[in-house]
């Protein structure tokens, strides 16, 4: 969002700035309906992995440049679930042609 690969803490701390998120919970809300947004609402990029690769449109409007983030982010969703007792019940499955 404001936190680019070349200096991330510095370039986030601007954007935060320039929103006003001064707070832990403004930035964490601000942050969640920039995603909301930018990625959830749509209907192509509504799950971790279609943000960072966008398998629609592949190349353009993804999420992060780390091409693990999706995985790191899923398992450590998996693990909150598991803590919670909650099991995942909804999946999409993307398919490529060769």
């Amino acid at each position: 969002m404001g936190a680019y690969d070349q200096n991330p803490v510095m370039d986030g701390a601007r954007l935060a700035q320039q929103r006003g998120w001064d707070t832990p919970e403004k930035a964490v809300r601000g942050g969640a309906e920039f995603i909301h947004s930018e990625y959830l609402s749509r209907d192509n990029q509504h799950t971790l992995y279609s943000m960072r690769f966008n398998p629609v449109n592949p190349g353009h409007h993804q999420y992060a440049t780390d091409v693990m983030w999706a995985y790191h982010n899923a398992r450590q969703m998996a693990a909150y679930y598991k803590k919670m007792g909650l099991e995942g019940r909804f999946f999409t499955r993307y398919y490529y042609k060769k």
